[in-house]
């Protein structure tokens, strides 16, 4: 009787471990990502923009910055998807990623 409770307290245990780990190695990987960007500079001048075009990095950032957010809420939906419960948001926010990648890479083209 013993041995099946600590059985089921140790599975219990890497249960609720093996939940928290993606989420803390996503925010490990996000904040190493943005550890990188943020010391990184960004040579515009070795590139060449479509005639006319200039690119506003700040602009860029925010968008991306927007999509970040975007994507951590659409990966909350999906996950809550798995468990039969559909987001009424989940299509306009794919909508909104779409059309935010869509400009930032018109941007830097």
């Amino acid at each position: 009787m013993r041995n099946h409770l600590s059985l089921v307290a140790a599975l219990l245990l890497v249960t609720s471990m093996s939940g928290q780990a993606p989420e803390s190695a996503i925010k490990a990987r996000m904040s190493s990502d943005l550890d990188r960007t943020r010391l990184s500079n960004v040579a515009v001048n070795d590139q060449q923009l479509k005639p006319g075009r200039s690119l506003d990095l700040a602009h860029v950032r925010d968008q991306t910055i927007e999509m970040n957010k975007l994507i951590q809420s659409i990966n909350a939906d999906v996950v809550n998807l798995q468990q039969g419960v559909l987001s009424v948001d989940l299509q306009k926010k794919l909508k909104r990623l779409e059309k935010l990648a869509k400009d930032v890479r018109q941007s830097v083209e």
